[in-house]
């Protein structure tokens, strides 16, 4: 019967490993669409009392399935337009970049060396871009029938899991609920700080006379989501870029209105949104971002801070219940 039992044991450990590997490729894509249905959740309650579950998740879907063409489409406009500039401006671009590229540090020359990665990298990924176009087809569909899923079946998976968590009953909704408390904080206040710098950056942009400031107010929506650096990843290559250009005013008000206006918006708006509730230490989140990129790529933006945190407050909430 021990026997039995050891081989029972020793037969199930070898089926999870197996299933990990057989999933792991698409983990990425899963864990973002849990994290994208329960941010969904409350809209997709509202419109199920209007609608049938099934009709409201297939509307957020294709909701979600437009703003990402939406925001490829645009991306690749700009790119082309701005692309097409570039080559007619050449000349002219490169006798200011052919001087930065001169320019010592230390015995470096900190440009020509960020160049000939930021070559390298990007040639490197359009060569593999053939290679990696079946697993992105595989992974967006994963995302898609798994955001349906778990809008249609969240509440299914929340009660299976809280039913066969190894706690006690009360013990087990009391760590539950402090934990959605403070993980609806720290989400609420990323998303209210992105929103904002993305909304603010916009305005900037196109008060400067930006081209496209719908499409950078997006991108820096997106990239508020990085801390410590955040936003300061557009305007600073934008400023420079002018800078380059012989436009110095333009160029010195994106720097300056960027680190004067948007980035400094974090720190004012995240201590009255969060209060006291998921205070997080910023190296954590960026121990999080970094963590979540490398193990999950682009998605890993929102991923990886989103479960260091959630392991963080699950492990403060254990040890006081311990204490008390």
């Amino acid at each position: 019967m021990d026997d039995d039992n050891v081989i029972v044991k020793v037969s199930l450990v070898l089926l999870l490993l197996f299933s990990l590997y057989i999933l792991w490729p698409f983990v990425s894509a899963l864990l973002f669409a849990i994290i994208l249905a329960y941010f969904s959740y409350p809209l997709y309650g509202w419109m199920k009392k209007r609608t049938t579950k099934n009709i409201a998740a297939l509307n957020l879907s294709a909701a979600v399935a437009a703003a990402i063409i939406i925001m490829v489409a645009e991306g690749a406009r700009v790119f082309l337009r701005e692309l097409g500039k570039l080559y007619r401006n050449l000349p002219e671009l490169l006798q200011g970049f052919e001087a930065l590229q001169e320019i010592e540090f230390m015995g470096m020359r900190i440009f020509e060396e960020a160049t000939n990665y930021g070559l390298s990298t990007v040639m490197n990924y359009i060569t593999g871009l053939g290679a990696r176009i079946p697993r992105m087809f595989f992974s967006l569909l994963v995302f898609f029938v798994g955001y349906f899923y778990f809008l249609t079946q969240g509440e299914k998976v929340y009660r299976y899991i809280k039913k066969n968590l190894p706690l006690g009953e009360e013990r087990k909704g009391k760590i539950l609920g402090k934990i959605k408390m403070n993980v609806d904080a720290f989400i609420r206040a990323e998303i209210i700080i992105a929103v904002a710098q993305g909304a603010v950056g916009g305005i900037i942009f196109y008060t400067l006379g930006h081209p496209y400031p719908f499409f950078f107010a997006i991108v820096i929506g997106i990239l508020a989501f990085i801390p410590v650096v955040g936003p300061s990843l557009v305007y600073w290559p934008v400023g420079l870029f002018e800078i380059i250009r012989q436009n110095y005013i333009l160029g010195i008000s994106y720097i300056i209105t960027g680190i004067c206006i948007i980035s400094t918006m974090d720190y004012f708006l995240r201590p009255r949104i969060m209060g006291n509730k998921a205070k997080i230490h910023p190296f954590v989140v960026l121990l999080g971002f970094l963590g979540g990129i490398y193990a999950f790529g682009p998605a890993g933006i929102l991923i990886g801070p989103v479960i260091l945190s959630l392991a963080i407050i699950l492990i403060d909430e254990l040890k006081r219940e311990e204490l008390a």
